[in-house]
């Protein structure tokens, strides 16, 4: 069977790799050839999300990825988005330094199934899928190339006997950067980039919901006209009605219109009296 969803025109791509990014510091967004991404780099067994199952899952039931790291390339498969450790698988490929591969039930969990292999490479990419279905959990390679994978026979089954659901998938390293690739499909509600911030609870959102968001932050972060610096400054020189405050007033402004009106009085004397001598001189 061949399996080309996973890199055809409608689906992008969830990037999980190293690029020099900050241990621990995780950034998300589409680059100049419109993938979605996320770039990571883990070496402390910190798992990260990638996205929510219903976007990595194809018609074909499997979900596909590559990976290039040295050793202990780890997935999380949980029922919840904010719960690591109840109603998960935990798969681990190429553990032990690259000689082994489980799956198990809980973080650092005794293993349910494993196999004795080394499927990870330093140098090369490796590609694999995962399928659940009819409550069973297979881990296999595809072979092939991009655009036109084929899945082998899984090297990992497990029957599985919970009865939790499958809805999102983390992805972790243990002491080598993990350069991670997932089909990422584009036809959901919200035809985003995952978002791959540990301080939301959901993959993503739809317009209508970021814009709500928008809105009450911009509601939060905006400054009242009362409470600016230019408005306390208005109110500095604002009416005082108090008593008080206006006999000082009137006392200040007529001892300030004193020493001109008696400038002025000088003034208007020394016009008069060179308007009379004027006069007098023309009737003589």
């Amino acid at each position: 069977m061949t399996v080309g969803h996973g890199w055809s025109s409608n689906y992008q791509r969830a990037v999980v790799g190293d690029a020099g990014v900050t241990d621990g510091v995780l950034t998300a967004g589409v680059n100049s050839s419109n993938l979605c991404t996320i770039q990571m780099v883990t070496r402390n067994y910190t798992y990260l999300q990638v996205a929510a199952t219903r976007s990595l899952v194809g018609p074909d039931q499997l979900m596909t990825f590559t990976v290039l790291t040295c050793n202990d390339a780890t997935l999380l498969l949980s029922e919840n988005s904010t719960d690591q450790t109840n109603n998960i698988f935990e798969i681990v490929l190429g553990g032990w330094t690259n000689s082994k591969s489980v799956i198990r039930n809980a973080t650092q969990g005794q293993a349910l199934v494993s196999t004795s292999h080394s499927p990870l490479s330093c140098t090369a990419t490796r590609a694999f899928y995962i399928r659940w279905d009819l409550n069973i959990l297979r881990i296999g390679n595809l072979t092939g190339q991009s655009g036109a994978w084929t899945p082998a026979s899984p090297f990992l089954t497990w029957n599985m006997t919970s009865t939790h659901k499958i809805n999102y998938v983390f992805v972790a390293s243990w002491d080598k950067p993990g350069n991670w690739t997932f089909a990422h499909s584009t036809t959901s509600d919200t035809k985003q980039c995952a978002c791959g911030c540990k301080m939301v609870t959901s993959v993503n959102l739809s317009s209508s919901v970021l814009e709500e968001s928008i809105r009450h932050l911009v509601g939060e972060l905006k400054v009242q006209p009362k409470n600016t610096f230019a408005y306390s400054q208005r109110l500095n020189s604002a009416h005082d009605p108090r008593v008080s405050s206006g006999a000082i007033g009137i006392v200040g402004i007529v001892c300030m219109a004193l020493p001109f009106g008696f400038i002025v009085c000088l003034d208007l004397v020394d016009l008069q009296r060179f308007l009379f001598q004027k006069s007098s001189r023309c009737c003589k």
